[in-house]
């Protein structure tokens, strides 16, 4: 039997899988650009080395290609993943994220082989299409799809030592997903609808940042904000401007908003027995690597009334694979309970 982590972010696609003793992971930018297919734009790709594939009225250029190319024309990047849905109604949209996927998939060559993904979006979220559409992508490639909420793999990938016991946190870019589990099994799982690039574009909105392609087309300059974002700086307990004052306090009002959401379900377990000690607490995702994150996390539980308390908050170590790792690891107990007969089918 063959096993292997996706994890499909807003901002990346990332694999993770084992061969032989060696651990081999994967990335690609969940992006891609949409040019008109005429012999100029041809031209400029050609002699700027930048691979694109064709339709009959488009240029499609993907992954790290489409940053390049976004640069070099000012031409705006378009996310695979927008608001937690799949691109399942959208031809182009479709066969990017097909493309991106069977880039860092390889086929499997086993006759029973698992590809267990995560989403920005809880599986029981994705309508039918989205998750027929997904599931499709993964069965050509050779395998059988399972959805796990990509906080709950934080939990396999950085609660061992505490026997995977404890709320991991994934602050995603267009959701953010809780999880509180005990020994490896979920007793709560959450996501809230919004994550941090709905601050991003705020702030880009509020500031004026645009930029205009060779149409004359506006669209916001959210790379210029998100290099700002990741290179300033910045602490979140000390904001040294209005812009990063502006930014702290648009970041703790997410955060707030997306425990508030959950707070009714969170309040159903309170008499539970694992809530009467300090839980241990893990956060992931591209926004959890600002300095002050742990602080600000425990500031917005402590103050919203959350029924449980925990130990000191810890910034994920595996960063950008943390995710990934962990649905390999649950990949790898999905192994461990198939019956005999299908391994040695395998």
């Amino acid at each position: 039997m063959t096993t292997i982590a996706l994890d499909l972010g807003s901002t990346e696609f990332r694999s993770m899988r084992t061969d032989g003793q060696r651990l081999l992971a994967r990335r690609i930018p969940a992006v891609y650009c949409v040019e008109t297919n005429d012999l100029s734009n041809r031209r400029l790709l050609d002699q700027a080395r930048i691979p694109y594939s064709q339709t009959k009225n488009s240029l499609i250029i993907m992954g790290s290609a489409a940053h390049e190319y976004s640069m070099l024309v000012r031409s705006p990047v378009v996310p695979v993943i927008l608001e937690g849905h799949l691109p399942w109604d959208d031809p182009v949209g479709r066969q990017v994220c097909s493309t991106l996927v069977e880039s860092i998939i390889p086929v499997s060559k086993s006759e029973y082989s698992l590809c267990v993904l995560s989403l920005p979006a809880s599986a029981v979220q994705l309508s039918q299409e989205q998750r027929g559409f997904i599931d499709e992508v993964i069965s050509l490639r050779g395998y059988q799809s399972v959805v796990l909420n990509s906080a709950t793999a934080l939990c396999f990938a950085e609660l061992q030592d505490a026997e995977f016991t404890g709320v991991s946190l994934d602050i995603g870019a267009e959701s953010i997903a809780i999880n509180i589990s005990q020994h490896g099994l979920p007793l709560f799982e959450g996501v809230f609808g919004q994550g941090f690039r709905v601050i991003e574009n705020r702030f880009a909105q509020s500031r004026h940042r645009y930029l205009w392609d060779q149409n004359g087309n506006r669209y916001l300059d959210l790379q210029s904000v998100r290099k700002w974002i990741h290179e300033s700086k910045m602490n979140l307990t000390s904001p040294a401007s209005g812009d990063e004052l502006w930014l702290v306090q648009q970041f703790r009002q997410l955060l707030a908003d997306a425990w508030s959401s959950m707070l009714p379900d969170f309040l159903r377990l309170k008499g539970h027995a694992l809530f009467k000690q300090r839980l241990p607490f893990v956060v992931s995702g591209g926004a959890s690597q600002l300095e002050g994150i742990p602080q600000l996390v425990e500031d917005v539980i402590h103050n919203g009334r959350i029924p449980f308390r925990v130990a000191d908050v810890q910034v994920s170590s595996l960063k950008p694979y943390s995710i990934t790792r962990g649905l390999l690891v649950h990949a790898m107990l999905e192994h461990v309970k198939m019956p005999q007969s299908v391994d040695k089918a395998a």
